[in-house]
């Protein structure tokens, strides 16, 4: 490295020791002197050919540089720095062979620093108060600049430790560590992203804590222990704390990369870490459920409890109105999110305002109500008239088929009821206040209870089978067996049939006498004496 009162006083001395030695070979050998030239001096790098008798020693006095003719091309002139020990300037004059320029061992508060000699005295050496060393050096007092340099090559395994403002090699991350403030944190250069953060109340921060983002006070971050049961604490979930911060002091938080010695006991290597809902500040293994927010630190690197590790990049959960292509106002219950073509995007709307459309070709209707008040599913000219309509009185509870206004629970409409299953079908039927003889609860069709058919009208009662009327009972209570037109009014019971006749019941005598209180005109077949006989007068009577 050279500076301009070096190259200036070294070029003098190296004239001056070259005229001494040729002058002291001549006396040696009593040799002619045939060509002397003095020093070439220009701005500028020489480009000339030094031909003949010129000179063939350059001085560039604007770049202070010494050139040599080697016959073909200039070349650059070069010394060597002598480096001394201690903290003090030279104190010496260089022999033969030896530099000019010395730097000594001056270490921390200090730092070494370059010296001239100008002689002639042992004493005469100048401090340069800047010199460039050329292949972009430049050292300036106890400063050392780099402008075009073409690398730097570090020790691939340290010897001497790190620190505060100290940059190594790491050959374990394959990347430089630098010491960053306070000495606690060492930055793995390219992999991590930490940054000063302040506690927003003036608390003390702890190392291995999560934080979300509050404001800021000066040119600092301010932050709070993040926590997943709220939009406040999750939503700008920041880092974790990966050195911890005393009262109205700051620390580091890394944003992105490994968070090195924090417990990570209640977790699994490989795991990936969900922002704790419980805990402010917290990790958790598993990931909080709706409504608590789903924020995701990291991964798990190592488990241990004192020097367990974390890979952070944080990815906060959203909303749906916080996606780009949602738009979400006036959020009510029982809404649902559609697709708007116009605005090219995603927005809550009422069901209402798509079954027409959207579902009800596919449920073969044309429509339905608001959710809240009165659903329809209509083929009529009306959402609630019409042919196959279907009404559900939300405020009411009462459902109506073909009726635009139930005014029961059930209120059907129509001239015919279908009801069809593979097992036997019963349906019950209670009547909070039923006719006088009539249980509250009865069953119409068939079931392995015993139950009742009937009605609580006026109307007639019939039997159909094989799509013919087998029996009716009416209003009045007459029975009518085979009888198309219904009983005959003088007639309880009345049966007409053409191929068949009525068979009373058969026994013997001893069964005939088992039956219990029975009637005056009790008619049975006994087997017995094969008579029909009567109960009259308390004796039975053969009836022929």
């Amino acid at each position: 490295m050279m500076n301009n009162k070096s190259n200036f006083f070294k070029a003098l001395f190296g004239i001056s020791l070259a005229l001494l030695l040729n002058g002291f070979l001549m006396m040696l050998n009593a040799q002619t002197i045939t060509h002397s030239a003095g020093i070439t001096y220009g701005t500028g790098a020489p480009t000339h050919t030094a031909v003949g008798r010129s000179s063939k020693v350059y001085f560039d006095v604007t770049n202070v540089k010494l050139y040599d003719y080697n016959g073909t091309t200039w070349e650059l002139r070069g010394d060597d720095i002598d480096r001394i020990s201690g903290c003090t300037a030279p104190n010496y004059i260089p022999g033969l062979g030896d530099s000019h320029l010395a730097i000594n061992g001056c270490t921390s508060p200090d730092k070494p620093q370059l010296y001239a000699f100008v002689g002639p005295l042992a004493s005469n050496w100048v401090m340069i108060a800047g010199f460039n060393g050329g292949e972009g050096i430049t050292v300036a007092g106890n400063s050392i600049s780099l402008s075009i340099l073409d690398r730097i090559r570090f020790n691939a395994a340290p010897v001497l430790a790190g620190g505060e403002r100290v940059m190594r090699w790491n050959n374990d991350d394959g990347t430089f560590e630098f010491g960053m403030k306070g000495g606690n944190v060492t930055q793995q250069i390219g992999q991590e992203a930490p940054f000063l953060v302040r506690h927003a109340d003036n608390t003390a921060l702890q190392n291995g804590k999560v934080v979300y983002l509050v404001g800021s006070t000066g040119n600092k971050k301010t932050v709070r222990y993040a926590q997943a049961n709220s939009e406040t604490t999750s939503s700008t979930t920041f880092g974790l704390m990966t050195e911890s911060g005393l009262a109205n002091q700051e620390a580091f938080c890394n944003t992105f990369g490994y968070v090195r010695g924090i417990n990570t006991s209640n977790l699994t290597e490989g795991d990936i870490v969900w922002l704790s809902k419980d805990t402010a500040g917290a990790m958790t293994a598993v990931r909080p459920q709706a409504p608590n927010h789903g924020v995701q630190i990291g991964l798990c690197v190592r488990k241990h409890a004192n020097d367990g590790v974390i890979f952070v990049q944080i990815q906060n959960g959203y909303e749906l109105d916080e996606l780009h292509d949602v738009y979400i106002t006036n959020k009510l219950n029982r809404q649902v999110i559609a697709y708007d073509s116009l605005d090219r995007r995603w927005e809550n709307t009422n069901l209402s305002n798509l079954l027409g459309s959207a579902i009800g070709s596919v449920l073969g209707v044309d429509s339905i109500t608001t959710m809240d008040k009165q659903i329809a599913y209509g083929k009529g000219t009306s959402n609630l008239t019409g042919a196959n309509n279907l009404v559900w009185d939300y405020t009411n509870n009462k459902m109506g088929i073909n009726v635009s206004n139930p005014q029961y629970t059930i209120h059907a409409s129509g001239p015919t009821f279908r009801f069809e299953n593979n097992d036997p079908l019963n349906i019950d039927v209670y009547n909070t206040t039923p006719p006088a003889g009539f249980p509250k609860w009865a069953a119409l069709g068939v079931s392995d209870l015993v139950g009742y058919v009937g009605t609580f009208s006026d109307d007639d009662l019939y039997i159909i089978t094989n799509a013919q009327q087998r029996m009716v009972i009416n209003q009045f209570g007459r029975v009518g067996i085979g009888t198309p037109s219904g009983p005959a009014i003088s007639a309880t019971l009345e049966v007409q049939s053409t191929n068949g006749g009525i068979l009373f019941p058969r026994m013997t005598t001893s069964q005939r006498d088992n039956i219990n209180l029975p009637n005056d005109g009790l008619v049975i077949y006994n087997t017995s004496t094969n008579k029909l006989q009567v109960r009259a007068n308390g004796l039975w009577v053969d009836l022929h």
